[in-house]
């Protein structure tokens, strides 16, 4: 007899039942394993993503170029209900946001271990960011830049916040809880959040000027003055 095996594409004479049944078996067996494997192939191409490498997600952290950034966040009384807003948005916004505190309500806490831990937080972990609070953002961006590389810049506008990582290449922004409705406080932080530092060479030729003098605490020369 003559077995069309459709499945693989082959025409062949079969004799016998049992030749028949095995030509049939086999023609079926590779239909549905070719079937199988392109099903598969298919469904793995277009349903499922394969995890980023970690190096890659840091690299794209970096460059504020996806959500899924770490962020640290140090508060007192001041800005505590603000970061519980903040906390809550980032989330929303597909961030992973880290408490350093405070963790309850004080009107009597004091903002520099809360804004330290955070700074400290952020300098340790490259390619995060981090954002301290308080009632003006003042003593809290300065309890931030007393830790070794840190530079936290104090972002009352969303153009303050962007230039922050553009120009100076900040990982961390204080924010004044008492200065700005909580809508006008995540439109700064988003705007932190998605700038890029811009890498230009007179901004890291000043940012290098910095870290020297936090180094070895030697004042670079004033320029044009005389010895």
């Amino acid at each position: 007899m003559t077995l069309n095996v459709t499945g693989i594409g082959i025409t062949r004479q079969v004799c016998g039942t049992r030749c028949a049944g095995l030509g049939l078996g086999l023609g079926l067996g590779l239909g549905l394993g070719l079937g199988l494997g392109l099903g598969l192939g298919l469904g793995l191409g277009r349903g499922q993503r394969r995890p980023w490498p970690r190096a890659a997600t840091a690299l794209r952290r970096a460059s504020g170029t996806m959500s899924g950034m770490r962020v640290y966040l140090g508060s007192d009384h001041a800005g505590f209900e603000l970061k519980q807003h903040v906390i809550e948005h980032l989330k929303a916004s597909g961030h992973e946001p880290i408490d350093c505190g405070a963790f309850a309500y004080d009107a009597d806490d004091d903002y520099p271990a809360f804004c330290i831990a955070a700074a400290q937080r952020t300098v340790a972990d490259p390619g995060s960011l981090g954002i301290v609070l308080g009632g003006s953002g003042n003593g809290e961006q300065i309890a931030a830049n007393k830790v070794p590389g840190a530079r936290c810049a104090l972002a009352w506008s969303v153009e303050t916040a962007s230039l922050a990582r553009e120009h100076n290449n900040a990982q961390l922004i204080g924010i004044g809880g008492r200065m700005h409705s909580v809508t006008e406080a995540l439109a700064i932080v988003d705007a932190f959040l998605t700038a890029q530092w811009s890498n230009a060479e007179r901004h890291q030729r000043r940012i290098d000027i910095l870290t020297e003098y936090e180094r070895t605490h030697q004042a670079p020369p004033v320029p044009g003055r005389g010895t």
